[in-house]
């Protein structure tokens, strides 16, 4: 599952989506509207970001999934492109960093890996 807030992007991954499940039979969706207010993740075990977004919203984010693992306990691994904000997901001392890998992208030189357990 995904959520994307912008409208052209949203359409060209709806687009992906139908493909995919199409291909694979696989029950792939994605949402339009804001990260921030997208709190349905009980199920999802990984979480991934791609320079998404920061300052409130970020940390909105993160707290999130700090809720939804809460609520529901379960090993959670975040896949974060481009950390520019890595210092948020250890702020609540939840998330713990497990390892950085550099990427195949030019843009981003690296990813960071955190745990939640």
């Amino acid at each position: 599952g995904g959520i994307e807030v912008d409208r052209n992007l949203y359409d060209l991954a709806v687009e992906n989506t139908d493909k995919l499940n199409r291909v694979m039979g696989s029950r792939f969706s994605v949402s339009c509207g804001d990260a921030a207010t997208y709190t349905d993740i009980d199920e999802y075990n990984y979480f991934y970001m791609f320079d998404p977004f920061d300052g409130e919203c970020f940390a909105t984010v993160i707290g999130n999934i700090e809720d939804s693992y809460r609520r529901r306990l379960r090993k959670i691994v975040l896949i974060y492109m481009a950390p520019t904000c890595h210092k948020q997901v250890l702020e609540h001392g939840m998330f713990k960093f497990s390892y950085q890998v550099k990427s195949l992208f030019t843009v981003t030189k690296t990813a960071n890996i955190y745990v939640l357990e």
